[in-house]
Formats: C-alpha cells, structure tokens, sequence
C-alpha cells in the first residue's frame, strides 16, 4: 500500500504501524520538527518524513502528490483542525485517493461542531467519496471518520441545492443535495433491474404513469422510449423533488409530460406529508407512523418537518385527463400503496390499468398500518397476477406467496402472457441496453455489499480490540489487585505466626461448636418430622370430622364442597389429595413429605424425577383448581383448561387473568363434533354427557362437544405433555377424538370407576386395556374415593406412563 500521513505526530497511531509492514511505503507529514525527527530516529527505509507546515496556504496537496509522483494513493489520513481546507487544496488529485481517514486531533475535537462534518462529508461525497461510517469511539479514536472512493469520475457537483449525477443511456439528472437515491445512482446501485424493464417495455405511443416520481428517473428513461410520442403523468407531493422531476424532463427536451404536484391516496381532499430527513427526500410519506419505524442501517429517514397538500384518487385523475389506458403505472408511495390502489379502483375494474410495477417494503407498510401481505391480497383481489421480472430471461414469472417482504420492486400484471410477448418482441438494442444495464447493477450491487462487509468485519475488528483493552485493563486491575492481597496475606502470615497458639485454641473452639451443630442439627430435623406427622394426624381427624357432619366419608369430597361453598368468601386453601389438605397453606404452601396415594405426593414425586412439562392439559377442569395448584410443582409450564359448564367461566377467567400461563376452552370433549345433552348436578361436579337414568331437570343443558384432535389442529390447544382427566365417565370417548395426544403425551392422570353409575361408563380394567393398548401402562395411584353405600372402593386416579418411558426405566425393587 502506498499511505500519506498528514499530522502524523510521533507516528504511533498511524505511520509507524503501517511502515512496519515492508510491503507498504508510507509518507509522513509532520509540522513539528520534534516528532519529525522522531519518526526519522525509527530508521525504516520505507518511511519517507517531511517537516511541512500542512495547515499553511503555501501547502498545497495535488503539487505534493506531482513532485512526489504519487499517480495512486492507497490511503490518505489527515489529522489537522483544518482538514477540510487542506482537502479542497487537492484539487482534481483528490481522485488518485482510493481511501480517506478523518481522524479526530488528540486532546481536542476534529469537529467542533455538526456543520465542520457535514462540510467535509459534501465535499468528498461530491468528488464520488462515500462516507462508510464514523469509526468505532475508543479512547484513541473518538469521532474519525472513513470514506472510500465509489466515482474516480465524477460529475462537478457545485450547485447550491442539488446533486448531478449521469444516468447511462439517459443523461444528467438532478436530486437533492447529498440525496441517498442520488448516491446510489452515482454508483449505479439502484433498481437497474427495474429499468432495465422500461426500456424493453415502453415503446413509441404508450402512457406512462409515475405514482411517487420523486425526481423522475423512471418518466426520464420513459422519455427516452417515447421520444415525445405518448403521454408521461408524473405525481409528486414533495416540492423539492417535484421542481427537479419538471427540471429533469425539461433538461432532456421531453414536451409530453404533465407534472402534478399532489398525493395520492382513496379520496380527493388535503393530508400532512411527513417529509425525509435532509438527503432522504425519497422516504416522504403520509403514513404517520413513519417516523418511528421506517429507518436505514438502524437510523430513522423521517424528520419532524411537515407540508400540508392536496390528494387525488387516480380515478379522478384518469377522467380529468380523459386517458382510456395507461401502459404501464409504477407506484412508490412508502407504504401509501392501498390507499392508492383502492382510489383507482374504477378504472382497474374496467382494465384501464393492466400493468403496475410496485414496491412492497414491510417496514413501510407498517407505518402506514398495513402489510405487505394485506397489499398481495388487494392485488388478487382486483384480478392481478403478482410477478417478479426475470432479468436472466428478460419475462415476468409468477412470484410465489411470501409472508413479508423486506423491499422489492414487484409487477401486478392482468395478462402475463401480453406482458412478456411484448418484452420478447423489444428491438435488439434495447435488449442490449438492458443487459448492459443489468450487468452495471449486479457489479455495483455487489461492490456495495462487499463495502458493507468490509465495514461489518473492521467494526467487529475494532470491537474486539477494545475488549481486548478492556481485559488488558481489568488484568492490570487485578495484577494490583493481586499484589495487596498478596501484601495483605504477608501481613496475615506474620499475624498467625505470631498468634499461633491462640489460634489453635480457637480452631479447637470451632471443631467443639460444629460438632455440637451438627447434632443441633440433626435434632431439629427428628423434631421437624415429628412435628409434621403430628400436624397431618390433626389435619385429618379435624377434616374427618366435618365430613360426617356433612354426611362426606372422603376427604376430597369434603375439600371440593369446602371449595365450592366458601373458596370466595374465606381464605382457605386446600390441596388436593388424601392426607394432604391444610386450612392454612400460607405457612405451609408444600409439606416436605407428601402422603402417598394423593395427588400431592404424584405431582411432587414426578417433579422429583426430573419431569417437567412445558404444555399441561386439563380435561375437565372445573373451576381450574387443580390447574392452579399443579402450577406450584410446574412454574415453567403452561395450562389449557376445557370445561363445558358456563359456571365455572368466571373463575377461569380470573385465572387466566392472573397469569399468561393460563388458557381456557368452553367446550365438551369426546370423539366427535356435535352437540350433546350434559346431565348437570346440583354440585356441578358430577355433570356428564351419560345418562343418569332420570327425567330431564331444570338445570340439564346442551352443550357444544368437540374433538381435541381439532382443537389441536385449530391452534387453540398446543400439544401437551401431561393429561389429566375427570370426565365423568366419557374419558375413552374423549381420547377416540384426541388420538394426537398419544404423540405427545408422557403422563395421563385419569379418573376412572369400579361401579358402572351410569350406562355405558367404563371401568378401571377397560381403562387400563384401552391405554395397554397404547403402550402406556398404569405408574401410581394420585388418588381414591370410597362410594358412601357400603364403603366400598369406587373411583381411582391412575397414573399412566409410556411403557419405555425414563420415569420407570428400572425394574429394581430396592
């Protein structure tokens, strides 16, 4: 490389790195003589110093560059207050500079303000520099800026409000001052695949409409085409841009174009323009979220300036102007597209407008309170084919569904096969302008996403050097750190040495205390244990005894009545399962030891196994109790509860209130769709879709049943984990329509009888065949209940496991 250092000081931030490397030849400008010698002591023989006043007039850049006879400069750095004059002493030498580097002076600030950088970014981006980013701030480079030459030719730009830039096949067109589109098409990376299009296209005779023209680059290559035989419409809200859309067409003798200096939109009336911040005149829009979404390279386009103007609908437009078909209508409105659309959409359904080329941008869709999607459905709605162009084959092909589009510039056609007939037919030069426009394009494109890669790699670079300082900085902290504590523990050392049978006394204190500790310990466990036997022993015998008066025989019975009648008024809490229930769960939220068969010890002794399910679902669920308590052993999870009973809605609600980890469903289950009669008890939590054997009574209902397998497919229950089930009976019916959770499933808690109380319910060893059958097999016993006559066993919740599941991977006893 060969690198000219401006204001290189002693030479250890820029010179001397880069002179260390042979391969480079570095000149090295230096105003005080004292670093000038410096930097010669260094004795590299490709190190070249002068001692220059390089601030002075007399200092003139292009003459050091002709006596030096540098024809190619790799690298310019300049670390002077007065960078900017020294640049415009360059002169045209200016373009034998691949690469320039603003650095910021030490101990003072390069740019004492915005304007000084502002000046310096024209005047390069106006001699076909472009500013990468400024770099990484880090001590030694706070604020520096890089530019790197994309134009060695290019156009003089010294006009006091535009940007010229030459249009190949067209001519000179004028944007905005330092405009973002201008830049782009300097480099010629902007949309050549688009015009590439017109130019196969548009012929002699044909209407062009530029919805959004902003400067007229599109209406400019129309012009070309049309040879003012035909009609250009361009419609542009922005003043700026639409004075030089008029100047622009002016400037190529083009007399067949109307210009109008309104917006477009569904109605014809006034609206506020939000216009781009300086340089992005293109971004100005009407959707008034714009500001806050619509951004390039993480800064926002959008300003806080606004101009109040007028707005047509095309349709109104096309009348006034008495135009039956227009060729071709391209439409960029930074996310105003279906208002447009809809505004014009008389004359699309008499096929007035057979062709649009359109940009689909998400981001400003979304300021506009829209989608990219919501646009294609539009498009098809009003009979058009969206395609894209194929730039290899020169024809539209059909663009399949996407669900957002980033940015593309796409075509709504009504007759593909015209469209592309039309493009095969174009005149062979024109074929040949548009390859070579297209192969301009992809170069540029790609020499822009390498400069991007490149800048993406230096910052990951600089970011990494800094960590770097910064562990280099915490290990010298540490290294200090590490020398007071060594300090500290000589001091220690001395201490101890000198303490050393005290401190014996002392350890031998300690051993006699922990020992007696230990055995503090172990008593106050043995003292814990009793105490929690003694409490579930009282539990019970007080439970027990409000069940007889109750006319109850089972704890649960009794716990589920309590829960009904009194869970709003009073401030008990239960949980579930025999042996298991305390009227006070504030001090005593989770016994350490569980009794076994209740669903206390099932849920705690499958937390302890390590299984932990992300989707519970619970199958009859009440009032969610069971849910809500399951929670306490399964945070992380998330529960569907189902139930049919519109009373149990309420506290469902609640739940699902409390937390989003709570989602409910109003709807039997069973193996098919269709509504069915519930039997409903007086206590609710009998309620079954079998038949009691009993005359129909007030409070029967007929409820929606579904298939859990739809529900699944629907989206409204994600697929579970761990089932648990209280149907009342209608468990097999509900698992024939929920044959997908079999796919899922790991646990099945399911309440099944040894009574038929009602017609056709299944017993336990068809519940326990049926789920055989499925390769699941019974794991443990989460609960009973004896049925009041006799005593006798009635009902008990079974555990189902995979037969291969983890949780029973042992056959060992002991």
């Amino acid at each position: 490389m060969l690198v000219v250092d401006i204001g290189a000081l002693d030479g250890r931030r820029f010179a001397i790195p880069y002179a260390q490397d042979v391969n480079n030849i570095v000149y090295a400008l230096e105003s005080a003589p004292a670093f000038a010698e410096h930097l010669r002591s260094h004795h590299l023989p490709n190190l070249h110093v002068f001692c220059v006043e390089v601030e002075s007039e007399t200092f003139q850049l292009d003459l050091f560059f002709e006596e030096n006879s540098l024809a190619e400069v790799d690298l310019l750095k300049i670390n002077a207050p007065k960078a900017l004059e020294i640049l415009k002493r360059a002169r045209n030498a200016i373009h034998r500079v691949k690469r320039i580097i603003i650095q910021s002076c030490e101990n003072t600030s390069l740019f004492q303000s915005v304007p000084d950088q502002e000046s310096i970014t024209t005047h390069l981006s106006s001699n076909g520099f472009r500013l990468l980013q400024p770099t990484s701030q880090t001590t030694e480079s706070a604020g520096d800026l890089e530019f790197i030459r994309i134009n060695r030719y290019p156009l003089p730009n010294h006009q006091s409000g535009s940007f010229e830039v030459h249009l190949p096949y067209v001519g000179k067109i004028q944007t905005p001052k330092a405009d973002h589109v201008g830049q782009l098409l300097e480099e010629g990376a902007f949309e050549g695949l688009e015009q590439a299009f017109l130019w196969l296209y548009l012929r002699p005779g044909d209407t062009f409409f530029d919805c959004g023209a902003h400067v007229g680059l599109f209406s400019c290559i129309a012009a070309k085409r049309l040879n003012n035989n035909g009609e250009i419409v361009g419609v542009e809200p922005n003043p700026l841009c639409f004075d030089l859309y008029k100047k622009n067409l002016e400037a190529l003798g083009c007399t067949c174009f109307k210009a109008l200096d309104v917006g477009l939109s569904d109605t014809n009336g006034t609206a506020e323009l939000l216009l781009g911040k300086p340089g992005m005149s293109a971004f100005s829009t009407f959707a008034q979220n714009a500001s806050a979404i619509t951004q390039i390279d993480g800064e926002a386009v959008i300003g806080r300036d606004t101009v109040l103007v007028s707005q047509r609908s095309l349709d109104s437009i096309l009348q006034e102007l008495n135009i039956d078909t227009v060729t071709l209508a391209k439409l960029d409105v930074e996310g105003w597209e279906i208002p447009v659309l809809k505004g014009a959409e008389q004359s699309i359904r008499a096929g007035r407008l057979p062709l649009w080329m359109i940009e689909f941008t998400e981001a400003n869709a979304a300021a506009a309170g829209t989608s990219t999607r919501e646009l294609r459905n539009l498009l098809e709605d009003l009979g058009y084919t969206l395609c894209r162009f194929d730039a290899t084959n020169f024809c539209l092909v059909p663009e399949p569904v996407r669900l957002a589009y980033p940015y593309a510039n796409l075509f709504a056609v009504l007759d593909m096969n015209a469209v592309n007939q039309r493009l095969a037919a174009a005149d062979p030069d024109l074929l040949a302008i548009a390859q070579d426009i297209v192969q301009r394009w992809e170069t540029a494109a790609m020499g822009v996403e390498m400069r991007r890669n490149f800048y993406q790699e230096k910052q990951r670079s600089q970011d990494l050097q800094q960590q770097v300082q910064g562990y280099a900085t915490t290990v010298d902290k540490l290294n200090i750190e590490l020398a007071e504590q060594q300090a500290l523990s000589t001091e220690l050392r001395r201490w101890v040495d000198s303490n050393e049978a005290k401190l014996a006394d002392e350890r031998r204190n300690v051993e006699r205390l922990q020992q007696y500790s230990q055995q503090l310990e172990q008593h106050l466990q043995a003292s814990h244990q009793q105490l929690q036997e003694l409490r579930q022993h009282l539990l019970a015998s007080r439970w027990l005894k409000l069940g007889r008066q109750l006319g109850l025989t089972k704890l649960d019975d009794v716990f589920k009545r309590i829960l009904r009648d009194t869970a709003d008024s009073t401030n008990l809490s239960v949980t579930f399962g025999v042996g298991s229930v305390s009227p006070d769960l504030s001090t005593h939220a989770s016994p350490p030891s569980p009794s076994p068969l209740s669903m206390e010890f099932v849920l705690h002794h499958l937390f302890q196994k390590g299984f932990k399910p992300e989707i519970v679902l619970d199958l009859g669920a009440a009032k969610g109790y069971w849910s809500e308590y399951a929670q306490s052993f399964f945070p992380e999870a998330t529960f569907y509860m189902v139930d049919p009973l519109q009373e149990s809605e309420v506290r469902l609600q609640e739940l699902c209130e409390s937390s989003d980890r709570f989602h409910y469903i109003l709807c039997a289950v069973g193996d098919r769709t269709d509504q069915l009669l519930m039997n409903v008890t007086t206590d609710l939590d009998g309620s079954s879709l079998l038949s009691f054997n009993r005359p129909p009574e007030p409070q029967d209902r007929v409820v929606e049943l579904r298939r859990v397998d739809d529900l699944l497919a629907e989206g409204k229950l994600k697929p579970p984990q761990l089932v648990k089930m209280d149907l009342q009976g209608y468990e097999l019916k509900a698992l024939e329509g929920g044959q997908r959770l079999f796919e899922t499933a790991d646990v099945f808690i399911m309440e099944t009888s040894l009574f038929e109380f009602m017609p056709e319910q299944p017993l336990v060893h068809e519940v326990v065949a049926y789920m055989a059958a499925r390769n699941y097999v019974v794991f443990d016993i989460a609960g009973h209940i004896r049925r009041p006559y006799e005593d006798d066993l009635g009902q008990v919740d079974f555990v189902f496991v995979k037969r291969d599941s983890p949780l029973r991977a042992s056959n060992r006893w002991s």
